[in-house]
């Protein structure tokens, strides 16, 4: 997901970027909408259409980095905990997680403070590989 907003930093200066939704701009004091960001509407398939025109963009300006995709679903925490049933607890930068636990995990991460949150994303794609590799 950063990739897509650093790829995107690159045409900052000459792109006009939309404006965020004003709480974003408010709360989060960004200056532009990001591509991380892009799940504002609680309607999914207009959420995504917006992530799609960054997406794709982003795609068109770093191709190597950004590849075409065939669609999009979302999962949320439950169906974490409802994987890890099946697969067993993995282990990923030193926490065990469990169908019992990940929840928790995944909140805790996110409540860190902004400083600290570097990578926060990154864990759920870590996660869903050691589950891959558990069942295979």
């Amino acid at each position: 997901m950063y990739s897509i907003d650093l790829t995107l930093d690159l045409i900052d200066a000459t792109y006009d970027f939309p404006d965020p939704p004003g709480p974003y701009g408010k709360y989060l004091l960004v200056e532009r909408w990001y591509a991380r960001d892009m799940n504002y509407s609680p309607d999914f398939v207009t959420s995504m259409d917006q992530f799609l025109k960054f997406y794709n963009m982003a795609g068109r300006i770093n191709p190597t980095e950004v590849k075409p995709v065939d669609g999009i679903f979302a999962i949320d925490t439950q169906v974490i905990s409802e994987l890890l049933e099946v697969t067993g607890p993995v282990t990923v930068n030193g926490v065990t997680y469990t169908k019992d636990n990940v929840v928790f995990e995944l909140e805790r991460i996110a409540s860190l403070a902004l400083k600290e949150q570097a990578g926060r994303k990154r864990v759920l794609g870590y996660l869903m590989q050691a589950m891959l590799d558990q069942c295979f």
